[in-house]
């Protein structure tokens, strides 16, 4: 045990935790070993708060979302909905618009509603859907979704959008 003690119990417990999780990153000769340990930490941190914020977000109004895999090599963007892998093309309906402005500022937000559902996206995938839907596209720092958002509700996509300027 290498730190002070403390009155509070809750201090020393949270101080014994913290030194034992640090430990992997100590050397004797090295008393910054525990700041490599958090710095270290802090990287993964980073690297998945990017979507994990979003995410945290989408899921506390309860909608209902998938990750799009981003496929560059192939042109699409692919996710597995209910079991079955989907692929959406760049060049495709409203995908296209999504796409380009995914790609060049890292954010989008594209509603498919009634009057703009083409290519019947919200027919074919409705059934996935618990309630009566409408589709949003939206890309938060570079990454991708797609998020049914439950219909005549224009409130949560207005929402959906401020997130993504986050």
């Amino acid at each position: 045990m290498r730190y002070k003690q403390f009155d509070d119990p809750l201090i020393n417990q949270l101080m014994e935790e913290t030194y034992a999780l640090g430990s992997v990153y100590e050397d004797k000769n090295d008393p910054d070993g525990l700041n490599f340990y958090f710095e270290d930490q802090n990287k993964v941190v980073g690297s998945k708060s990017k979507s994990a914020f979003f995410e945290f977000n989408l899921n506390k109004k309860e909608l209902l979302f998938y990750k799009l895999n981003n496929l560059k090599d192939i042109g699409v963007f692919r996710t597995n909905i209910a079991g079955y892998p989907i692929d959406f093309p760049y060049d495709w309906s409203l995908f296209s618009q999504f796409e380009k402005y995914a790609k060049n500022i890292g954010k989008s937000v594209v509603r498919i509603g009634a009057e703009n559902d083409t290519d019947k996206l919200i027919e074919v995938l409705g059934p996935f859907c618990p309630y009566d839907c409408e589709i949003v596209l939206a890309s938060h720092k570079f990454v991708p979704y797609l998020i049914f958002v439950p219909q005549g509700q224009p409130g949560i996509v207005d929402w959906i959008e401020t997130l993504v300027e986050l």
